[in-house]
């Protein structure tokens, strides 16, 4: 009768916290909803870290750019996204990370990482492939990460936003 006693209790235990993250994953996405949609009214102050970030090459035939802006609301930060773009001939890498704030405590981060590669610079002899890599990161009020979410995709440009809609999330 113990042991049944204790088996409930942790089956109890475990079910509450899994309710727990359910709950403020909910929280979290009306959050994130509510300063998207507050996001014009935000005051925005943007920097370009391009050369902080890259050692200059006089060389190589790329274009690169890292920025991070920052969105406001009554001085405290409410939105910071960081920026990375690497672009050539045949290539093209784009990371954007967008953090999200609420009473100056981080509470989710949406990554977007974008690259593609050609063989030919004529788009009709070129064979371009897309990979898309998209990463949720879900945190409680605490600031610790309760989700981790990992989605890819690969496949044509005129595919892959499709490919990536299909594609399920991977919990990690």
């Amino acid at each position: 009768m113990r042991i049944n006693i204790v088996f409930v209790f942790l089956i109890l235990a475990v079910n509450l916290k899994g309710q727990d993250v359910t709950n403020r994953i909910n929280e979290i996405r009306e959050m994130y909803q509510k300063t998207l949609m507050e996001k014009e009214n935000y005051t925005t102050q943007a920097q370009d870290i391009t050369w902080e970030s890259f050692e200059h090459n006089e060389e190589e035939d790329r274009t690169l750019k890292k920025t991070i802006t920052y969105y406001y609301d009554a001085n405290k930060i409410k939105i910071a996204v960081i920026s990375t773009s690497i672009i050539s001939d045949y290539s093209s890498y784009k990371l954007e990370t967008e953090c999200y704030y609420e009473n100056d405590s981080i509470f989710f981060i949406y990554s977007v990482e974008r690259s593609s590669e050609r063989t030919s610079l004529n788009p009709e002899q070129s064979n371009e492939m897309v990979n898309v890599k998209e990463k949720r990161i879900y945190f409680d009020v605490l600031g610790n990460c309760i989700r981790f979410l990992n989605k890819e995709a690969n496949g044509t440009p005129d595919m892959i936003d499709s490919l990536c809609q299909k594609e399920q999330n991977v919990s990690m």
